[in-house]
């Protein structure tokens, strides 16, 4: 075993720009000939083949030994627990987003949507939508945002205001929370079924990121969580079609769907794992300084990556806070590094 140090800026004090995050290493677990885990499950497949068919099986046994040996580790033993947000920390999904939005406003309101002036303004309307991004919290409020674009709100004062505008704008148009989560959900499964090629295509994963994240996925020393308010099944098509992480539908949590806070899953989390070191990684500023002010949460390292949805003044806030640290992706891949 060894140990090494990670300076991160601003993650202690304020006064104190740069400070040494101290983070465990250990070599990685034994490799037996051939290049497999030396576990019981490579044994049990290896006395199971014939000597000459050994070698083939190999190079597909590793990954998924290792898959399966990460995922079913003892909580009591891991040593660190990845808490990860989707959207806006592995997936940039404004595209797809804004898309979905304009079909289940068209669904909706097919009388305006489907004029040839507004379908005119489809492309000015859904760069817009990108520049807002940062102020969406939930998918459905995409809805109402791709109204009030069309109608002239602009994407600037979305940013300023969208806490006040949205409740407004939910009135306005006589939208229920419930249906709308609904639509959009329902919005998505239609175009997956019709074209999931077309689904996938304006998501992108966000460059070394990812690597970095199976990289941890496959650890058997840690343990992997996706805590988002994306709807599960779309964050598991995504990481397995797109990203390639077999990721366990039973460790995404939706807030979304099941109602609950991103810190009561949290809280669950460190229950679970009480010998682990905890990070949650983040693109929304608002989140972490509601889960950092919370009694009892001490124990999470809080995470703003800098290439998620948020703002300037928000990573300043970041930088001058001493309970957040922000983070770019090569502070992530040695966060996530075995």
């Amino acid at each position: 075993m060894y140990s090494s140090a990670l300076c991160i800026q601003g993650y202690v004090s304020k006064s104190c720009r740069s400070v040494c995050l101290g983070l465990k290493h250990e070599r990685r677990p034994k490799i037996g000939t051939g290049g497999i885990l030396a576990n019981p499950v490579n044994l049990v497949l290896s006395s199971r083949i014939g000597r000459g068919s050994t070698q083939s099986f190999r190079a597909g046994i590793r990954s998924d030994v290792l898959k399966t040996y990460a995922m079913s580790t003892d909580p009591q033993t891991v040593e660190v627990v990845w808490a990860l947000d989707f959207d806006g920390m592995l997936c940039d999904s404004v595209g797809e987003s804004a898309q979905t939005a304009w079909k289940a406003a068209t669904k909706l309101w097919p009388g305006i949507f489907s004029s040839e002036e507004s379908i005119s303004k489809k492309a000015d309307i859904i760069e817009g939508m990108r520049v807002a991004r940062p102020v969406i919290e939930t998918g459905y409020e995409n809805i109402p945002m791709v109204r009030a674009m069309l109608e002239g709100t602009s994407p600037e004062s979305m940013l300023k205001g969208w806490e006040t505008m949205l409740p407004q704008l939910m009135e306005k148009y006589g939208l229920n929370r419930a249906e709308m989560v609904e639509l959009f959900g329902s919005t998505r499964d239609e175009w997956i079924e019709q074209d999931l090629e077309g689904w996938l295509a304006p998501n992108r994963f966000y460059p070394g990121v990812t690597e970095a994240t199976k990289t941890a996925f496959e650890n058997p020393r840690g343990a992997m969580y996706i805590v988002t308010t994306k709807q599960a099944r779309f964050t598991e098509a995504l990481l397995r079609d797109m990203a390639g992480i077999p990721f366990p539908s039973d460790r995404i949590f939706s807030q979304t769907v099941s109602g609950r806070p991103k810190s009561e899953v949290l809280a669950m989390l460190m229950e679970q794992h009480p010998n682990a070191e905890l990070r949650f990684f983040e693109d929304k500023m608002g989140t972490l300084e509601k889960i950092a002010q919370m009694e009892g949460m001490d124990p999470w390292k809080l995470f703003l990556v800098d290439w998620g949805y948020n703002t300037e003044e928000e990573r300043e806030r970041a930088r001058a806070s001493d309970r957040i640290a922000l983070i770019g992706p090569d502070q992530y891949a040695a966060l996530m590094a075995p």
